[in-house]
């Protein structure tokens, strides 16, 4: 008896794939399904795959309408595609906007200029969701100087946007700030992010730190990200770190230098337990210990620590590591830049790596001793994701280690090894490795060109081009110096 495959309502199959927010998930189930499910846009997604990378597409539109300056030929497949996206990023709010959207499509935006606020105005402000605004004096660089006339109307915009929800402010002005953050406070978001050019550009006194503690602790807020931050005295420093501890909806906490970074761990504070995000950049190491000592036991998922300038205090990095780290039950998500990590750390680093999605490590000196010894346990880590150890100081020995692993992770999508001494044997063994569900494999910025006569150089760009080599690998980076 033959059984009739039923497949999916082209309808529900577009539901499913644009819920998925990664884009080889979407593309993986879109090519399972037959062209008779595929709903116009879909289609025309597919096809688009075919000329720009798929993470220039999904899950937001931003590389690819980019793109289309160059290739006007793909606009009318980008028409059709457009509706497929809940929220779409106007790339260039001065030029007229000719794709079509549905009434329930939202934007987001960035503009620095009083001319972009106005078109904004003008066609966008009750869709409006997302905003990044970089302000500016500079007249040379941007063409007009905002003026207290301009800063009205964007405030007025901020306080009466219906859907905006998400704001990203870079000031880089000389007029009085507080305008700004009094329209913030009347207004309907749930994130937002400030940022000073410099340190000391904009003092908080102790009215402002109260008023920014009070919001966001009686508003939903989700997100803050405070950038060269810092107050007049330690009564508004206090009132600042309370309000930002103290919030029962904060989920999404960045701090980046400023001495509001290093402040925060002076206190001996405790971090409450709706915080799942830390992403911190120091200016200084000497708060690394108070740091460690704060973060045992919380219910974090991501995390991720900067040190901006050179650090040598080993033994505190090491109880961040050995410590603090096994504590995070939740934590699935690691990005350390420029901490030195000893061989014992590597060896802590090596039992966890198995918990977490993604691993970001960058600049920790680690030469291939420490690389064999972290990944020594990687063909355990059945659930992560992303690998990224760039600017090291390893090459072949440790690319033939992970590249026997490679074949055991079958959750690895993207692999960065970017910076690095990897020179033709290692590139050539990560190749040969084929792993499972790896899309990206970037290696820019190593001496593989480097070992190659030409005729080798020749096989070796002839082995990356076969397809069956790397079915499924969308992106490649190498850079041939």
């Amino acid at each position: 008896m033959l059984v009739q495959r039923r497949w999916l309502q082209p309808h529900v199959a577009q539901s499913i794939g644009t819920f998925l927010d990664n884009a080889n998930d979407l593309f993986i189930f879109l090519l399972a399904l037959p062209p008779t499910v595929l709903t116009p846009p879909l289609s025309s997604l597919i096809e688009l795959a075919k000329l720009v990378p798929i993470s220039h597409l999904w899950p937001t539109n931003d590389g690819f309408l980019r793109s289309l300056q160059d290739h006007p030929e793909w606009r009318v497949l980008a028409q059709k595609t457009i509706e497929l996206y809940p929220v779409v990023t106007i790339p260039d709010t001065l030029v007229p906007w000719i794709y079509p959207v549905l009434p329930s499509t939202n934007v987001r935006v960035s503009l620095s200029t009083p001319l972009e606020l106005q078109a904004v105005m003008e066609h966008w402000v009750h869709r409006l969701t997302s905003i990044e605004l970089l302000l500016h004096d500079d007249m040379y660089m941007f063409e007009m100087q905002w003026t207290d006339e301009h800063l009205k109307t964007l405030c007025q915009a901020v306080k009466t946007a219906p859907t905006l929800t998400s704001m990203r402010l870079s000031w880089h002005l000389t007029p009085s700030f507080e305008p700004i953050l009094q329209s913030i406070y009347k207004s309907k978001l749930t994130q937002i992010e400030l940022s000073y050019e410099r340190i000391n550009a904009v003092l908080w006194n102790e009215i402002m730190a109260s008023e920014f503690a009070t919001w966001i602790t009686t508003q939903p807020i989700t997100r803050v990200a405070l950038t060269n931050l810092d107050t007049v005295d330690e009564i508004a420093t206090q009132l600042l770190i309370d309000g930002l501890l103290t919030s029962n909806s904060i989920r999404s906490l960045q701090i980046h230098g400023g001495l509001l970074s290093h402040d925060l761990f002076t206190w001996h504070c405790s971090f409450p337990t709706n915080l799942i995000q830390l992403d911190l950049k120091f200016n200084s190491s000497d708060c690394i210990t108070g740091m460690a000592a704060a973060l045992v036991n919380t219910k974090l998922q991501i995390l991720q620590l900067e040190l901006t300038k050179p650090c040598n205090m080993n033994a505190e990095i090491e109880r961040l590591v050995q410590t603090t780290l096994p504590t995070l039950h939740d934590l699935r998500t690691l990005h350390l830049k420029q901490c030195p990590l000893t061989k014992t750390c590597c060896v802590t680093l090596s039992l966890l790596l198995p918990r977490y999605n993604d691993v970001h490590l960058q600049r920790n000196d680690l030469t291939d001793t420490h690389v064999m010894t972290l990944t020594s346990y990687l063909e355990q880590c059945q659930w992560l994701q992303s690998l990224a150890l760039i600017d090291q100081a390893y090459g072949d020995i440790s690319c033939l280690a992970i590249a026997q692993a490679l074949t055991y992770c079958y959750g690895l999508r993207t692999l960065s090894l970017c910076g690095n001494n990897i020179g033709h044997a290692g590139a050539i063994a990560l190749f040969k490795s084929k792993p499972k569900q790896l899309n990206t494999l970037l290696l820019n910025k190593n001496p593989i060109a480097n070992e190659f006569l030409q005729p080798q150089q020749e096989e070796f760009l002839e082995f990356l081009c076969l397809k069956p080599n790397l079915p499924q690998v969308d992106e490649i980076g190498i850079i041939w110096t």
